[in-house]
């Protein structure tokens, strides 16, 4: 279904709520980030390295990702492009 020019799909928005819940979420958001900060130093290397993980793509963002791709008739298509909320600006 198209919408009319000047017509939202969502004409009443985002739901209150979500406003809240996001705002609610984001106190805990330095906890959060000071608990992973801890396990860092935990003995298990799995949870050092999920840790890490989770503080990098968050301070960073995540990584490119590319990818080859082969098309019949022999062309190649090749794509690189940032994935995440939180992922930096294109360099090209």
């Amino acid at each position: 279904m198209r919408f009319q020019k000047g017509q939202s799909g969502n004409p009443g928005g985002q739901p209150k709520h979500a406003k809240d819940i996001r705002a609610l979420a984001q106190k805990f958001c330095p906890k959060a980030i000071l608990k992973l900060a801890e396990l860092l130093e935990h003995e298990d290397p799995q949870v050092v390295i999920r840790a890490s993980d989770l503080l990098l793509e968050r301070g960073y963002g995540r990584p490119a990702q590319s990818q080859q791709i082969e098309v019949s008739g022999g062309i190649e298509v090749f794509w690189k492009g940032e994935l995440g909320p939180n992922a930096p600006p294109s360099k090209s």
